[in-house]
């Protein structure tokens, strides 16, 4: 049966699943075990972080591999309600995934102020509006949150400018760019304050992912307990995963993104064709 709905879920590309295979005959060890050879595999994995670095941009550093974009929205949230102002008050766009939403519910509460959306769900606070949420009280916000794509619609956010804004005004910025990766290019979302992905997403295996941290990232270590991801969360690191979904991830970025303006085309072309045949057809969130 044809499967259409990838924003859901990817199948297993051919070489995230033979890096898979590889992996598990090779570095099957645990890497945060003192043997040499799981010492082998935490450089392998170290590895795997300086590729991501160079696949999205920023330091090697800043990247820790999670479960999931799940695991990393809640750390996140998580993080920011323990070092924030107990009054702060964070903005957050109403059409995130509900990783993003349940968290920002739990940790913020009363405290959320919801960004407002156009007729298309495009959050519509330009540069110098996000500015100026982020400035002047009373609307001062300590945080702000806005996905990349949206998962269900695929309205793409002014996520670029929003993280600009948020930069200049000294504000964390949370980017949940699941639904962007292995669909357009990957290349300055590493600048782009702490961002989340999900490796199933973009032809990866499930139950991996990653958090990207951003500048105001002080206090984050070693919040969670554990001694792994340099303190920043606690199990032992799926090795074999992490480099199925780095992979994929690099796959994606040598080929598929390259394949935009030809799938732009052909979108261009149902539409037209829809409502040449329909009349009142009016295309939302192109």
């Amino acid at each position: 049966m044809p499967f259409f709905d990838h924003n859901a879920t990817t199948p297993l590309t051919p070489v995230a699943r033979d890096a898979w295979l590889k992996t598990q005959d090779e570095a099957w060890q645990n890497p945060s075990s003192p043997y040499r050879t799981a010492a082998q595999v935490k450089i392998r994995l170290e590895a795997a972080r300086e590729k991501m670095a160079i696949l999205l941009g920023g330091r090697a550093e800043d990247y820790v591999f999670t479960s999931g974009a799940t695991e990393a929205a809640n750390l996140v949230l998580a993080h920011w309600a323990r070092v924030l102002p107990p009054d702060a008050i964070i903005a957050v766009n109403p059409t995130e995934h509900p990783c993003v939403l349940e968290p920002a519910k739990l940790f913020f509460g009363d405290r959320i102020k919801w960004l407002k959306l156009d007729s298309q769900g495009i959050e519509k606070s330009d540069a110098l509006k996000v500015c100026h949420v982020l400035r002047d009280k009373p609307d001062r916000v300590a945080a702000v949150v806005v996905m990349a794509a949206n998962n269900e619609t695929g309205v793409i956010q002014p996520w670029a400018e929003i993280a600009k804004a948020c930069a200049e005004a000294g504000v964390p910025y949370l980017c949940d760019a699941s639904q962007w990766f292995g669909k357009l290019p990957a290349g300055g979302l590493g600048a782009a304050g702490f961002v989340i992905g999900s490796a199933h997403k973009f032809g990866g295996p499930k139950g991996v992912g990653f958090l990207k941290l951003g500048a105001q990232a002080e206090g984050l270590r070693g919040q969670l307990g554990g001694g792994q991801e340099r303190g920043h969360r606690g199990g032992t690191e799926d090795f074999a995963s992490i480099a199925a979904m780095v992979a994929a991830l690099a796959e994606a970025e040598q080929k598929k993104v390259f394949q935009e303006t030809e799938r732009l085309r052909w979108r261009a072309g149902f539409e037209h064709a829809v409502a040449a045949q329909i009349p009142g057809v009016r295309v939302v969130a192109t």
